[in-house]
């Protein structure tokens, strides 16, 4: 342990910094946003910028020190680019937002790839989720969709969710190691998100408490992902 800190001091630092600042700017956000203070986008915009920074950041020092097996970093540091992306995008037009979001989980799909090859247990374990949560978006009359279109966005959304998850299951299930465990808690963390994301966005529930769960779930798995980027191992 001595050593790893001795050597990583400085990495250690600048990811505290920048985590830091991904829940700061975060609470800022929810404080503001929950009180109806104008402008309070600014500060999700910040954090969202200091998580795909925690990633890129990570890509480098990783790239510096030349180790092996750099896809699963690559992949992941472009999904949390396209994260802050559909953050920013999201405030403006929905679906543009979903569509960077629904990019970077894709991505986040392909770095657990890197991970571990394909099995057929993936299939089984992403679709046993994403069919039945594609179902539900379609048939289900509760949600307050403006119109289909949404409905169909949301729907495809929930599929890509679905591998993604069924990724990090799959591989949890065949090797139960720190990085898959931290990969799994990450994946479920997104799937509680997205859910609080689509009650705030597309039900009659208070969306202010469906909002704060949304952001207040959704930093930590960046964050987590951000920091398995360089700390892998």
């Amino acid at each position: 342990m001595k050593n790893f800190l001795k050597k990583n001091w400085y990495i250690i630092l600048i990811n505290f910094v920048l985590i830091v600042g991904v829940f700061v700017f975060n609470a800022l956000y929810l404080h503001n946003w929950k009180n109806g203070v104008p402008n309070s986008i600014h500060f999700k915009f910040v954090s969202s910028s200091c998580f795909a920074t925690l990633g890129l950041i990570n890509l480098l020092f990783i790239c510096l020190r030349k180790r092996d097996k750099l896809n699963f970093s690559i992949a992941a540091a472009i999904a949390l680019v396209l994260c802050m992306a559909g953050d920013v995008a999201i405030e403006y037009q929905f679906i543009a937002g979903a569509a960077c979001f629904a990019l970077g989980h894709v991505a986040f799909v392909i770095s657990f790839y890197f991970l571990k090859k394909f099995h057929w247990l993936d299939l089984v374990c992403s679709f046993v989720f994403a069919i039945p949560a594609v179902l539900f978006l379609i048939l289900f009359k509760g949600f307050t969709f403006r119109d289909e279109v949404l409905r169909y966005v949301c729907a495809i959304y929930a599929m890509i969710i679905g591998f993604m998850f069924g990724k990090s299951l799959s591989n949890l299930i065949q090797s139960q190691t720190k990085l898959n465990i931290s990969i799994f808690v990450a994946a479920t963390l997104f799937v509680v998100s997205d859910a609080c994301l689509l009650m705030e966005l597309f039900t009659p529930l208070d969306g202010t408490i469906t909002g704060l769960c949304c952001m207040a779930i959704y930093c930590p798995a960046l964050v987590l992902l951000g920091s398995l980027i360089y700390f892998r191992d």
